[in-house]
């Protein structure tokens, strides 16, 4: 029989643990290498999501304006109508009554989203965005813009602030 001489076999066992080591250490840079383009990947993701949060938040704040302008000149056409007007409009029902035609934020409260009109109470009560958001399936964004929206409100009611965070 042939036995393998003592330095050969020495010489056998640092070879393979030579290449052992090799591919260990080839598969931890690969590795590192992929958790760095993931890292980077992520930077970019995160990147353009706070653009479009910001953008859904400025066109929020442009819808607002807009909102408000409307509702004032509603106000004042309201109040030109009344003024011409000395009597108020009123509709016959089929019950022989006469009522007020609905105002336009009655008109706007039957029409309201349940989701909407819920993160809207659950706001004003303080309640954190993302509760608001597990509870009624709106997205952050909806969430936001609807405190937002209703920002001047909650201000008298003791809500919280408009914040956004970006991990």
């Amino acid at each position: 029989m042939n036995s393998i001489p003592d330095a050969q076999l020495l010489l056998l066992a640092f070879a393979g643990s030579a290449l052992i080591s090799l591919i260990l250490l080839t598969a931890w840079i690969r590795a590192r290498r992929q958790r760095a383009a993931q890292g980077r990947q992520l930077f970019r993701v995160q990147s353009e999501l706070a653009m479009i949060q910001a953008g859904n938040i400025g066109l929020g704040k442009k819808l607002l304006t807009i909102s408000r302008q409307l509702e004032a000149q509603m106000v004042e056409t309201e109040s030109l109508r009344a003024a011409q007007n000395s009597h108020p409009a009123t509709l016959d029902t089929d019950d022989g009554f006469r009522r007020q035609p609905p105002s336009r934020r009655e008109l706007m409260a039957q029409e309201g989203l349940p989701e909407f009109d819920q993160a809207q109470m659950l706001l004003r009560q303080g309640v954190a965005i993302d509760s608001v958001v597990r509870q009624t399936g709106l997205t952050r964004s909806e969430a936001e813009l609807i405190q937002l929206l209703n920002q001047p409100q909650m201000a008298d009611t003791g809500g919280s602030a408009l914040t956004t965070s970006f991990q």
